[in-house]
């Protein structure tokens, strides 16, 4: 893989066990460290659950020549967290609001 002046992130959805994380292992494996990284976030602390809800991501997305994997997406936000009570309705409402503009933004300023 040659990374230019590029950035790249994605979000590996998979089931538990060998899914995401196999895919993720097998991505890492032949990049260098500094140029390819995973960011797996752990639950909000009581300061991040007052922000917004991409604020928590936006510091980790890479610059150009850069690729992130999330181990954990911001899709969890309609999905684990919807079903395991870590977030309102209102949370999720909010977050299909939100989500299309984050990632036009994300796309148009990308370094590409």
């Amino acid at each position: 893989m040659e990374i230019e002046d590029r950035s790249v992130d994605d979000a590996l959805a998979g089931v538990e066990g060998e899914g995401a994380r196999g895919a993720i292992k097998r991505i890492t494996q032949r990049p260098n460290p500094r140029v390819c990284r995973v960011v797996a976030l752990p639950a909000p602390n009581d300061r991040e659950k007052t922000q917004w809800y991409f604020q928590r991501y936006a510091p980790h997305l890479p610059a150009g020549g850069e690729i992130v994997l999330f181990d954990r997406s911001w899709y969890n936000r309609a999905g684990v967290e919807r079903v395991m009570g870590f977030c309102t309705e209102d949370d999720v409402e909010e977050f299909f609001r939100s989500v299309p503009e984050f990632e036009r933004t994300h796309i148009a300023e990308a370094p590409w």
